[in-house]
């Protein structure tokens, strides 16, 4: 139903990020690395890919920073036992590349690492995912960028612009809000 929202990021509370958008707050989970992103953006315009679970008695709005987190969600929502709330909390404990490249590696040592996921579970997952997630697999940025990238694209720049001007921005300190202000005049 929805793709995603742009708006003014009102407050978070816990893990669900309140977006205001054209005066309406709406209340977004969201995933741990994500908030934790967004928590630097409070009154700043953001945009999130989101995800509408709807039941009988509630409507409930999961919100991701990029569409390939989006996408490995609703992939996991497919496997049989895995609901909003596990796959949300296996994208706060493992980013979405790693998660995909441990499921086509067959790796179910990563997997079960993750609460509310045991061996019966992590197979399952890999038997209903394993080739289904190849264009999530490999990351585009080191790991220690990651945090850096995401928070580029919550103040509203597309991935793709984002990851163009990456490797012109490089290297960076280490300094988050330095490297932020270096990224910042890279994007201009």
């Amino acid at each position: 139903m929805y793709d995603y929202f742009r708006g003014i990021l009102d407050r978070i509370d816990g893990n669900v990020a309140v977006v205001d958008v054209n005066g309406i707050g709406y209340r977004i989970n969201c995933s741990l690395p994500d908030i934790g992103a967004l928590s630097m953006q409070k009154g700043k315009e953001v945009k999130l890919f989101l995800h509408l679970v709807h039941k009988e008695d509630s409507m409930t709005l999961y919100g991701f920073l990029t569409e390939e987190s989006r996408k490995g969600y609703e992939a996991l929502l497919k496997v049989g036992g895995i609901g909003p709330r596990t796959a949300l909390n296996m994208l706060s404990r493992c980013n979405i590349a790693t998660l995909a490249q441990s499921i086509e590696n067959e790796d179910v040592s990563i997997l079960k690492k993750i609460p509310g996921i045991g061996e019966k579970t992590a197979k399952k997952i890999i038997l209903d995912l394993k080739g289904k997630l190849g264009d999530l697999v490999g990351e585009k940025v080191p790991k220690d960028d990651q945090d850096l990238v995401l928070a580029m694209i919550s103040m509203g720049y597309s991935e793709a612009e984002v990851l163009k001007c990456y490797e012109k921005a490089r290297p960076f300190s280490g300094d988050f809000s330095a490297d932020i202000k270096k990224f910042l005049k890279v994007m201009s």
